[in-house]
């Protein structure tokens, strides 16, 4: 018969009475695993999602779950990165009910790792991890936010000074809803630790237009806006 590896990343206690591990399941090229475990280590479910099948990439390749995060609203989310080939990973971000049910699948169209999650007192989700310039190659901090319903709301990307690289970012959100996110930055013949604030502001008021399925919401960093339509998102 087959066989296949299983490898634990992160473990979270529900209301004193729900386990929850996040990992790898590997039968050949590794996938996204969930497991839910009552409190006296009684299987509830698992599962296995497989990012490049769901989005339909060309090549087969790992994938991992780098984080894991249990929200206000009780879902689990996982976040971490896919191969897709060339170009580099790109981050796949998965919502599962306390049922085992998929909520949603997000993802970000450029290269990047989803490495650690936050939630703000909003509900809204945020994952950090490194992002990757297509022009230039350089390696920055990339977070993105988005809604209890999996929506991007905004995603951005901080880059160190040309020649510096970020490699692991970790974010967290205070009860205002400011962002801070961390990481380390490398260059030639040493790393050293930067930390970043994005206020919870930028003086930009949310702009939509259902007539045309298309929102736009602020950037935090800067003054650019995201667009989210039905397809695709852009930043202008």
């Amino acid at each position: 018969g087959s066989s296949h590896y299983e490898e634990p990343k992160q473990l979270s206690i529900f209301n004193d009475t729900v386990i929850f591990v996040s990992g790898d399941y590997s039968n050949g090229p590794s996938d996204y695993l969930l497991v839910k475990f009552d409190s006296s280590g009684q299987l509830k479910w698992d599962r296995i999602f497989d990012p490049q099948v769901f989005y339909n990439y060309p090549v087969s390749a790992s994938d991992n779950v780098l984080d894991m995060l249990i929200t206000s609203g009780e879902d689990v989310v996982l976040t971490g990165r896919c191969f897709v080939g060339t170009g580099g990973p790109r981050r796949i971000n998965v919502s599962y009910d306390q049922g085992g049910i998929l909520n949603w699948v997000a993802r970000d169209f450029y290269a990047a790792e989803g490495q650690t999650i936050s939630e703000d007192t909003s509900g809204h989700i945020i994952i950090a991890g490194y992002a990757v310039d297509s022009l230039t190659s350089e390696f920055g901090i990339g977070l993105s936010r988005y809604d209890p319903s999996g929506t991007c709301v905004w995603s951005t990307v901080y880059f160190p000074s040309p020649g510096e690289y970020c490699t692991y970012s970790l974010c967290g959100v205070d009860y205002t809803g400011n962002i801070y996110a961390s990481s380390d930055v490398g260059i030639v013949w040493a790393d050293y630790l930067i930390t970043i604030k994005y206020g919870n502001t930028v003086g930009i008021d949310e702009q939509q237009a259902d007539e045309f399925h298309v929102s736009v919401f602020p950037v935090p960093c800067n003054t650019q806006l995201t667009i989210n339509s039905l397809r695709e998102i852009n930043s202008v």
